[in-house]
């Protein structure tokens, strides 16, 4: 019987990193929701980190989400509402991952997140493949995502955003 190896892992882990416009809690399964909406979204909560305390600082999509990959308020980093562009002088987790090692990919759903608007630093893909209304269904996103993932490499980390826009109105 070996022993354990002491010290860090020699690789790093793999991050997926998923934002869903709009969508409450206590409407997915692995919240406490019994009406089964979720289940694949409930298997991958299973074996992941979640967070039962988490709180937007915005109720808008691109301040919140340039929050998200900066550590910043909104009056720190600038962007108070969509449309206004993420200064590169702010520095992402995306970067840092990137600067790293680790591949970055996103694969975003809403206009709001639009590379235009600096959400894009430090991500070596950005895939938005908007529709006329400037959206792309959940599960083109989730398609696109996942056809990148089983496309790396097995010895060099990733780090993957996936942005949903479904449970944002027009309910379709």
């Amino acid at each position: 019987c070996g022993k354990a190896p002491v010290g860090p892992p020699t690789m790093q882990p793999n991050l997926l990193m998923v934002t869903f416009d709009t969508l409450r809690a206590d409407h997915l399964g692995a919240y406490g929701s019994s009406a089964g909406l979720t289940p694949n979204f409930d298997a991958l909560a299973s074996k992941s980190v979640m967070f039962d305390n988490a709180y937007a600082v915005s109720s808008t999509t691109s301040p919140s989400h340039a929050t998200i990959f900066s550590g910043l308020y909104p009056n720190e980093h600038g962007v108070l509402k969509n449309g206004i562009e993420l200064s590169g002088d702010v520095t992402t987790v995306a970067e840092v991952l990137r600067d790293n090692g680790y591949s970055t990919a996103a694969f975003v759903s809403s206009y709001a997140v639009n590379q235009l608007f600096g959400l894009d630093q430090g991500f070596d893909l950005y895939d938005q493949d908007f529709n006329f209304k400037r959206r792309r269904l959940g599960v083109l996103t989730a398609e696109a995502a996942s056809e990148w993932i089983s496309g790396q490499p097995n010895d060099k980390p990733w780090c993957v955003w996936v942005h949903f826009m479904d449970p944002h109105k027009p309910y379709v």
